[in-house]
């Protein structure tokens, strides 16, 4: 049964083999190859390749035949004018309009045909050179062999690292950065991505550290690093472990959970931390704090609730005591280095009309992690009632 193929994946490139000022007269191409299930293609195969002057139909204006091409899982790799027989790739190819590359594997033409944007006009009109496999521009951009330049302002990117991709096909974006990695996209005017492994920084302006397969796409979003996050709003920001910023100005932080953690609403910052956000420095009793502002001791380390003698509901409380009536002990969880100031109110479900229904309560600070409260009627006995209280630490 003979095979279909699908050549998922073109990227061409530019390989220079001259060493004085002529335009080089072969190309390096490069390419992934699976079969019509989808499925990675190993074989040695025959391939055609045509230079056309249209996307379908029209001339051919080059031909070459490479009758013995080895695929690897997909991958391959030829050096068009360099085939059996040999035909050099001519500057004057590139002259009059745009080109097209056609493939053929066998009887197979593989559809539809890739246009040539990237730097076979640059190299029919600017002066490159070649040093250990970087190409350095006349212009403003340096380029590795391995990666695809877009657009007419090409000259003002930076591409380096492999299979790396900067600019979009069919727009003139500038100043477009990979400064490395494997398989990064940096599409937009003045977008970068650093390296790491399938990132791309889509929004104009936008920006991807490292990390692999994080998509910047908003106005002037950012993603330091970090696995599969996204920062789509404008002016947004992720980062860690599928991190996603979905609105402008959001500001998204995860931690190492495999799952999705998405902002819900614009200018908002949220953060999942599964053992919780530490902050190290105290307000102290000196200094002037402003509405909002956090410090490490200005926070609630523990709360409660007690219902019928026992706890209900708490945070932060390691152990709850019931000694006798109307006496209670409470310890925290947490260490705190000074002091505790720890506050209770008595849950009372009717204003009391006499002494007897009145509930008093105190409390004494036994050291700085337990309290007791106590609990009487207005006539000051003991009496067991239901009771919330909040406790602060430095």
């Amino acid at each position: 049964m003979r095979k279909v193929f699908n050549l998922f994946s073109l990227i061409i490139f530019i390989s220079i083999a001259v060493a004085d000022a002529e335009v080089p007269k072969m190309m390096n191409y490069q390419g992934n190859l699976v079969d019509n299930q989808g499925l990675p293609v190993t074989d040695t195969l025959s391939m055609t390749f045509n230079i056309c002057d249209a996307e379908t139909d029209g001339n051919i204006l080059w031909t070459e035949m490479h009758p013995a091409v080895p695929v690897v899982s997909g991958s391959f790799n030829v050096i068009l004018g360099d085939g059996n027989p040999q035909v050099p790739i001519e500057d004057t190819i590139f002259t009059g309009g745009s080109r097209w590359l056609e493939v053929s594997i066998g009887r197979d033409v593989i559809t539809p045909r890739t246009r040539l944007v990237s730097m076979p006009w640059a190299l029919g009109g600017g002066n490159w050179e070649l040093v250990d496999d970087v190409i350095y521009a006349s212009g403003y951009g340096i380029a590795q062999t391995t990666d695809w330049l877009y657009g007419d302002n090409k000259r003002t990117h930076v591409n380096l690292g492999v299979l790396n991709t900067t600019g979009r096909s069919d727009e003139n974006n500038s100043y477009c950065t990979v400064s490395g990695g494997y398989f990064n996209v940096a599409a937009e005017t003045y977008s970068a991505v650093g390296g790491g492994y399938q990132n791309g920084a889509l929004g104009a302006g936008a920006f991807v550290g490292g990390g692999a397969e994080n998509v910047a796409g908003g106005l002037a979003a950012i993603i330091p690093g970090g696995w599969d996050c996204e920062a789509v709003g404008s002016y947004s920001f992720a980062t860690g472990r599928r991190a996603k910023a979905l609105h402008d100005g959001a500001f998204v932080w995860a931690d190492d959970t495999n799952e999705d953690f998405t902002s819900t609403t614009d200018n908002q910052m949220s953060i999942r931390a599964e053992n919780g956000v530490r902050i190290a420095v105290d307000a102290g009793g000196s200094k002037t704090t402003n509405v909002g502002e956090r410090y490490r001791d200005n926070g609630i380390v523990a709360w409660g609730t007690i219902w019928g003698n026992s706890i209900a509901d708490s945070y932060g409380v390691s152990s709850f005591t019931h000694n006798s009536a109307g006496n209670y002990t409470i310890t925290i969880t947490a260490a705190p280095t000074n002091e505790i100031c720890a506050v209770a109110t008595p849950e009372i479900d009717t204003q009391p009309t006499s002494a007897a229904a009145a509930r008093i309560i105190a409390i004494d600070k036994i050291n700085i992690t337990t309290v007791n409260v106590y609990m009487t009627d207005g006539y000051y006995n003991a009496v067991d009632n239901d009771f919330h209280f909040v406790i602060t630490a430095r």
